[in-house]
Protein backbone atom coordinates (compact mmCIF):
# COMPACT_ATOMS: atom_id res chain seq x y z
CA UNK A 1 0.00 0.00 0.00
CA UNK A 2 1.46 3.34 -1.04
CA UNK A 3 0.86 6.63 0.61
CA UNK A 4 1.76 10.16 -0.45
CA UNK A 5 3.49 12.24 2.23
CA UNK A 6 3.15 15.86 1.32
CA UNK A 7 3.29 17.13 4.90
CA UNK A 8 7.11 16.79 4.93
CA UNK A 9 7.52 19.08 1.91
CA UNK A 10 8.08 22.80 2.18
CA UNK A 11 4.69 24.45 1.57
CA UNK A 12 6.38 27.29 -0.32
CA UNK A 13 8.03 24.92 -2.76
CA UNK A 14 6.27 23.80 -5.97
CA UNK A 15 6.51 20.03 -6.35
CA UNK A 16 6.66 18.34 -9.76
CA UNK A 17 7.22 14.83 -8.47
CA UNK A 18 5.91 12.54 -5.77
CA UNK A 19 7.56 11.18 -2.68
CA UNK A 20 6.50 7.61 -1.91
CA UNK A 21 6.86 5.55 1.20
CA UNK A 22 6.53 1.78 0.98
CA UNK A 23 5.28 -0.24 3.88
CA UNK A 24 7.46 -3.12 4.97
CA UNK A 25 6.56 -6.36 6.69
CA UNK A 26 7.78 -5.25 10.14
CA UNK A 27 5.57 -2.17 10.16
CA UNK A 28 8.39 0.31 9.51
CA UNK A 29 8.56 2.53 6.46
CA UNK A 30 11.30 2.71 3.86
CA UNK A 31 11.55 5.84 1.71
CA UNK A 32 11.88 5.60 -2.05
CA UNK A 33 11.61 7.97 -4.99
CA UNK A 34 12.91 11.53 -5.26
CA UNK A 35 11.97 15.14 -4.76
CA UNK A 36 12.06 17.57 -7.60
CA UNK A 37 11.61 21.26 -6.94
CA UNK A 38 10.81 24.22 -9.13
CA UNK A 39 14.48 25.15 -9.57
CA UNK A 40 15.12 21.84 -11.31
CA UNK A 41 17.28 20.44 -8.50
CA UNK A 42 16.46 16.94 -7.33
CA UNK A 43 17.53 15.04 -4.25
CA UNK A 44 17.68 11.27 -4.19
CA UNK A 45 17.33 9.84 -0.73
CA UNK A 46 19.14 6.88 0.74
CA UNK A 47 17.35 3.80 1.96
CA UNK A 48 18.70 4.19 5.49
CA UNK A 49 17.19 6.42 8.15
CA UNK A 50 15.55 8.66 5.52
CA UNK A 51 18.73 10.78 5.10
CA UNK A 52 19.50 12.60 1.86
CA UNK A 53 22.51 11.81 -0.25
CA UNK A 54 23.41 15.41 -0.91
CA UNK A 55 22.62 16.72 2.58
CA UNK A 56 25.39 18.87 4.12
CA UNK A 57 27.87 17.04 6.37
CA UNK A 58 28.29 18.21 9.97
CA UNK A 59 31.68 19.45 11.16
CA UNK A 60 33.15 16.83 13.55
CA UNK A 61 35.01 19.49 15.57
CA UNK A 62 31.84 21.50 15.98
CA UNK A 63 29.95 18.39 17.04
CA UNK A 64 32.55 17.58 19.72
CA UNK A 65 32.48 21.19 20.93
CA UNK A 66 28.69 21.12 21.15
CA UNK A 67 28.76 17.86 23.11
CA UNK A 68 31.40 19.22 25.48
CA UNK A 69 29.44 22.42 26.10
CA UNK A 70 26.29 20.41 26.71
CA UNK A 71 28.17 18.19 29.17
CA UNK A 72 29.54 21.25 31.00
CA UNK A 73 26.13 22.92 31.25
CA UNK A 74 24.54 19.70 32.48
CA UNK A 75 27.27 19.23 35.10
CA UNK A 76 26.97 22.83 36.33
CA UNK A 77 23.22 22.47 36.71
CA UNK A 78 23.58 19.22 38.62
CA UNK A 79 26.53 20.35 40.77
CA UNK A 80 26.39 24.15 41.23
CA UNK A 81 29.53 24.17 43.39
CA UNK A 82 31.58 23.37 40.27
CA UNK A 83 30.74 26.74 38.73
CA UNK A 84 33.51 28.70 40.48
CA UNK A 85 36.02 25.94 39.76
CA UNK A 86 35.08 25.86 36.08
CA UNK A 87 35.26 29.65 35.76
CA UNK A 88 38.70 29.72 37.43
CA UNK A 89 40.01 26.97 35.16
CA UNK A 90 38.64 28.76 32.10
CA UNK A 91 40.25 32.03 33.22
CA UNK A 92 43.60 30.32 33.73
CA UNK A 93 43.36 28.58 30.37
CA UNK A 94 42.65 31.87 28.58
CA UNK A 95 45.62 33.47 30.36
CA UNK A 96 47.88 30.60 29.34
CA UNK A 97 46.70 30.78 25.71
CA UNK A 98 47.34 34.53 25.68
CA UNK A 99 50.87 34.03 27.05
CA UNK A 100 51.55 31.32 24.47
CA UNK A 101 50.46 33.62 21.65
CA UNK A 102 52.69 36.36 23.01
CA UNK A 103 55.60 33.90 23.13
CA UNK A 104 55.03 32.93 19.49
CA UNK A 105 54.80 36.57 18.47
CA UNK A 106 58.05 37.39 20.27
CA UNK A 107 59.77 34.40 18.63
CA UNK A 108 58.73 35.62 15.16
CA UNK A 109 59.87 39.17 15.89
CA UNK A 110 63.26 37.95 17.08
CA UNK A 111 63.73 35.97 13.88
CA UNK A 112 63.03 39.07 11.80
CA UNK A 113 64.86 41.45 14.14
CA UNK A 114 67.64 39.76 16.13
CA UNK A 115 68.09 42.91 18.27
CA UNK A 116 64.40 43.19 19.12
CA UNK A 117 63.85 44.34 22.72
CA UNK A 118 60.83 42.88 24.41
CA UNK A 119 58.57 44.81 26.74
CA UNK A 120 58.09 43.82 30.36
CA UNK A 121 54.74 42.15 29.66
CA UNK A 122 56.19 40.19 26.71
CA UNK A 123 59.22 39.09 28.72
CA UNK A 124 57.02 38.07 31.65
CA UNK A 125 54.71 36.09 29.32
CA UNK A 126 57.68 34.16 27.88
CA UNK A 127 58.92 33.44 31.41
CA UNK A 128 55.48 32.19 32.48
CA UNK A 129 55.11 29.97 29.39
CA UNK A 130 58.42 28.23 30.04
CA UNK A 131 57.56 27.72 33.69
CA UNK A 132 54.07 26.40 32.96
CA UNK A 133 55.33 23.96 30.31
CA UNK A 134 57.81 22.53 32.78
CA UNK A 135 55.14 22.26 35.45
CA UNK A 136 52.42 20.67 33.32
CA UNK A 137 54.74 18.28 31.44
CA UNK A 138 54.05 15.62 34.09
CA UNK A 139 50.38 15.61 33.06
CA UNK A 140 50.98 14.86 29.38
CA UNK A 141 51.24 11.04 29.76
CA UNK A 142 47.77 10.97 31.32
CA UNK A 143 46.24 12.38 28.14
CA UNK A 144 47.42 9.28 26.26
CA UNK A 145 45.32 6.99 28.43
CA UNK A 146 41.69 6.18 27.62
CA UNK A 147 39.47 8.87 29.14
CA UNK A 148 42.66 10.79 29.90
CA UNK A 149 40.92 14.17 29.66
CA UNK A 150 38.80 13.09 32.65
CA UNK A 151 41.52 11.23 34.58
CA UNK A 152 43.85 14.23 34.45
CA UNK A 153 41.53 16.22 36.71
CA UNK A 154 42.13 13.80 39.60
CA UNK A 155 45.80 14.74 40.29
CA UNK A 156 45.04 18.36 39.36
CA UNK A 157 42.33 18.52 42.03
CA UNK A 158 44.54 16.79 44.61
CA UNK A 159 47.82 18.68 43.96
CA UNK A 160 47.01 22.04 42.34
CA UNK A 161 50.02 23.76 43.89
CA UNK A 162 52.50 21.39 42.25
CA UNK A 163 50.77 20.58 38.95
CA UNK A 164 49.00 23.81 37.94
CA UNK A 165 50.60 27.14 36.97
CA UNK A 166 49.71 30.04 39.23
CA UNK A 167 47.34 31.52 36.62
CA UNK A 168 44.89 28.68 37.47
CA UNK A 169 44.91 29.39 41.19
CA UNK A 170 42.04 31.21 42.82
CA UNK A 171 42.67 34.21 45.04
CA UNK A 172 42.35 32.06 48.13
CA UNK A 173 44.69 29.42 46.72
CA UNK A 174 47.27 32.06 45.77
CA UNK A 175 47.46 33.30 49.34
CA UNK A 176 47.69 29.79 50.80
CA UNK A 177 50.25 28.50 48.29
CA UNK A 178 52.42 31.63 48.23
CA UNK A 179 52.47 31.68 52.04
CA UNK A 180 53.43 28.01 52.20
CA UNK A 181 56.17 28.46 49.60
CA UNK A 182 57.60 31.49 51.38
CA UNK A 183 57.61 29.76 54.77
CA UNK A 184 59.57 26.89 53.24
CA UNK A 185 62.16 29.19 51.70
CA UNK A 186 62.42 31.33 54.84
CA UNK A 187 63.88 28.30 56.57
CA UNK A 188 66.83 28.65 54.22
CA UNK A 189 67.24 32.29 55.22
CA UNK A 190 68.60 30.93 58.48
CA UNK A 191 71.19 28.84 56.61
CA UNK A 192 72.37 31.91 54.66
CA UNK A 193 72.61 34.04 57.82
CA UNK A 194 74.40 31.25 59.70
CA UNK A 195 76.98 31.03 56.91
CA UNK A 196 77.52 34.80 57.06
CA UNK A 197 78.14 34.57 60.80
CA UNK A 198 80.73 31.88 60.15
CA UNK A 199 82.45 34.07 57.52
CA UNK A 200 82.38 37.02 59.91
CA UNK A 201 84.16 35.08 62.64
CA UNK A 202 86.78 33.52 60.37
CA UNK A 203 87.60 36.16 57.73
CA UNK A 204 91.09 37.70 58.11
CA UNK A 205 90.01 41.25 57.16
CA UNK A 206 88.90 43.31 60.15
CA UNK A 207 87.14 45.84 57.86
CA UNK A 208 85.00 43.14 56.33
CA UNK A 209 84.21 41.73 59.77
CA UNK A 210 82.99 45.15 60.97
CA UNK A 211 80.85 45.68 57.84
CA UNK A 212 79.32 42.27 58.14
CA UNK A 213 78.74 42.65 61.88
CA UNK A 214 76.81 45.91 61.41
CA UNK A 215 74.72 44.39 58.63
CA UNK A 216 73.87 41.19 60.53
CA UNK A 217 72.89 43.25 63.59
CA UNK A 218 70.25 45.00 61.47
CA UNK A 219 69.01 41.78 59.90
CA UNK A 220 68.74 39.99 63.24
CA UNK A 221 66.74 42.88 64.70
CA UNK A 222 63.13 41.97 63.89
CA UNK A 223 62.06 45.63 64.03
CA UNK A 224 64.41 46.83 61.28
CA UNK A 225 65.07 46.24 57.59
CA UNK A 226 68.45 47.12 56.00
CA UNK A 227 68.22 50.07 53.64
CA UNK A 228 70.17 50.50 50.41
CA UNK A 229 72.73 52.62 52.25
CA UNK A 230 73.17 49.93 54.88
CA UNK A 231 74.11 47.48 52.11
CA UNK A 232 76.64 49.82 50.51
CA UNK A 233 79.75 48.52 52.32
CA UNK A 234 78.68 44.93 51.79
CA UNK A 235 78.17 45.70 48.10
CA UNK A 236 81.64 47.19 47.82
CA UNK A 237 83.16 44.01 49.18
CA UNK A 238 81.12 41.87 46.80
CA UNK A 239 82.30 44.04 43.89
CA UNK A 240 85.97 43.73 44.82
CA UNK A 241 88.44 41.15 43.60
CA UNK A 242 88.81 39.76 47.14
CA UNK A 243 85.11 38.93 47.32
CA UNK A 244 84.76 36.23 50.00
CA UNK A 245 81.17 35.51 48.92
CA UNK A 246 81.67 35.06 45.20
CA UNK A 247 79.12 32.81 43.52
CA UNK A 248 81.94 30.67 42.14
CA UNK A 249 83.24 30.05 45.65
CA UNK A 250 80.02 29.34 47.52
CA UNK A 251 79.82 25.90 49.16
CA UNK A 252 77.21 23.40 47.91
CA UNK A 253 75.03 23.81 51.01
CA UNK A 254 74.64 27.51 50.28
CA UNK A 255 74.00 26.88 46.59
CA UNK A 256 71.18 24.52 47.56
CA UNK A 257 69.71 27.14 49.88
CA UNK A 258 69.72 29.86 47.22
CA UNK A 259 68.17 27.45 44.73
CA UNK A 260 65.43 26.67 47.23
CA UNK A 261 64.85 30.40 47.84
CA UNK A 262 64.49 30.97 44.09
CA UNK A 263 62.49 27.77 43.46
CA UNK A 264 65.11 26.21 41.24
CA UNK A 265 65.79 22.49 40.94
CA UNK A 266 68.65 21.84 43.35
CA UNK A 267 69.53 18.21 42.52
CA UNK A 268 72.24 19.07 40.01
CA UNK A 269 76.04 19.33 40.18
CA UNK A 270 77.40 22.55 41.65
CA UNK A 271 78.52 24.06 38.28
CA UNK A 272 74.96 23.69 36.96
CA UNK A 273 73.51 25.28 40.09
CA UNK A 274 75.85 28.26 39.71
CA UNK A 275 74.73 28.65 36.10
CA UNK A 276 71.03 28.53 37.03
CA UNK A 277 71.50 31.05 39.86
CA UNK A 278 73.46 33.37 37.58
CA UNK A 279 70.69 33.11 34.98
CA UNK A 280 68.01 33.85 37.58
CA UNK A 281 69.85 36.97 38.78
CA UNK A 282 70.26 38.13 35.20
CA UNK A 283 66.54 37.60 34.59
CA UNK A 284 65.57 39.65 37.66
CA UNK A 285 67.85 42.51 36.63
CA UNK A 286 66.34 42.47 33.13
CA UNK A 287 62.86 42.64 34.61
CA UNK A 288 63.97 45.54 36.81
CA UNK A 289 65.38 47.44 33.85
CA UNK A 290 62.15 47.06 31.86
CA UNK A 291 60.03 48.14 34.82
CA UNK A 292 62.11 51.29 35.25
CA UNK A 293 62.23 52.07 31.54
CA UNK A 294 58.47 51.66 31.05
CA UNK A 295 57.60 53.17 34.45
CA UNK A 296 55.18 50.35 35.26
CA UNK A 297 55.32 50.32 39.06
CA UNK A 298 51.93 52.01 39.38
CA UNK A 299 50.43 50.28 36.33
CA UNK A 300 50.85 46.68 37.51
CA UNK A 301 47.70 44.90 38.61
CA UNK A 302 47.44 43.47 42.11
CA UNK A 303 48.31 39.95 40.92
CA UNK A 304 51.20 41.16 38.73
CA UNK A 305 52.61 43.23 41.61
CA UNK A 306 52.31 40.26 43.95
CA UNK A 307 54.13 37.99 41.50
CA UNK A 308 56.88 40.56 40.90
CA UNK A 309 57.74 40.98 44.59
CA UNK A 310 57.37 37.26 45.29
CA UNK A 311 59.92 36.52 42.57
CA UNK A 312 62.38 38.81 44.38
CA UNK A 313 62.01 37.03 47.72
CA UNK A 314 59.14 38.84 49.45
CA UNK A 315 56.19 37.33 51.31
CA UNK A 316 53.86 39.24 49.03
CA UNK A 317 50.68 37.23 49.71
CA UNK A 318 50.47 38.53 53.27
CA UNK A 319 51.23 42.17 52.45
CA UNK A 320 48.98 44.96 51.25
CA UNK A 321 49.23 46.29 47.72
CA UNK A 322 50.78 49.53 48.99
CA UNK A 323 53.41 47.63 50.99
CA UNK A 324 54.33 45.52 47.96
CA UNK A 325 54.60 48.57 45.72
CA UNK A 326 56.72 50.45 48.28
CA UNK A 327 59.15 47.53 48.54
CA UNK A 328 59.35 47.14 44.75
CA UNK A 329 60.07 50.86 44.26
CA UNK A 330 62.97 50.62 46.71
CA UNK A 331 64.25 47.46 45.03
CA UNK A 332 64.25 49.15 41.61
CA UNK A 333 66.22 52.08 43.03
CA UNK A 334 68.61 49.60 44.59
CA UNK A 335 69.29 47.67 41.37
CA UNK A 336 69.45 50.73 39.12
CA UNK A 337 73.17 51.16 39.87
CA UNK A 338 74.00 47.74 38.45
CA UNK A 339 73.35 48.89 34.88
CA UNK A 340 76.79 50.53 34.82
CA UNK A 341 78.55 48.85 37.76
CA UNK A 342 78.94 45.10 37.53
CA UNK A 343 78.37 43.16 40.72
CA UNK A 344 78.70 39.53 41.61
CA UNK A 345 75.36 37.68 41.42
CA UNK A 346 75.83 36.50 45.01
CA UNK A 347 75.23 40.08 46.19
CA UNK A 348 71.74 40.12 44.61
CA UNK A 349 70.99 36.74 46.14
CA UNK A 350 72.02 37.96 49.60
CA UNK A 351 70.19 41.28 49.17
CA UNK A 352 66.95 39.39 48.48
CA UNK A 353 67.35 37.76 51.89
CA UNK A 354 68.38 40.93 53.73
CA UNK A 355 65.56 43.17 52.55
CA UNK A 356 62.74 40.61 52.71
CA UNK A 357 63.58 38.81 55.96
CA UNK A 358 61.81 41.22 58.37
CA UNK A 359 59.67 43.28 56.00
CA UNK A 360 55.98 43.65 56.87
CA UNK A 361 53.08 46.07 56.61
CA UNK A 362 54.27 47.73 59.81
CA UNK A 363 57.70 48.40 58.25
CA UNK A 364 55.92 49.96 55.29
CA UNK A 365 53.92 52.24 57.58
CA UNK A 366 57.16 53.33 59.23
CA UNK A 367 58.71 53.96 55.79
CA UNK A 368 61.86 52.06 56.72
CA UNK A 369 63.56 52.59 53.34
CA UNK A 370 63.21 56.37 53.62
CA UNK A 371 65.23 56.51 56.84
CA UNK A 372 68.84 57.59 56.56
Amino acid sequence: MLRVLRSQLDPQTHVHGLYFVAATTNGSHQSTGCRRFSNGQSFVNKNTHGSWKNSPQRNPKKTISEKFNKLVLTSLKRWPFLKNYYEQMLKGFNRQVSDFRTWRSVSKKRKLQPNYKTTYQEHKAVFDVKGSLLKTSFLLPLFLLPMGIVIVFIPVALFPQHLLPHCYWSKKQRKIFFTDMHMNRKIHHGIVLHHLNFIKDNHPSAAFQRALTDLLTLVNDSTKVPTNDDLRKFREWCSSIENPLSLDGLPPVLLHSFCHINFLWKYFPSPWLRYYLHHRVKLILEFDEKLRRENLVYDLSEDELQEATFLRGLDSANLSTEANRYWLKNWLRHTSIFASNAVDPSYILHAMVFQSHNYSDLRHQRRVFDQT
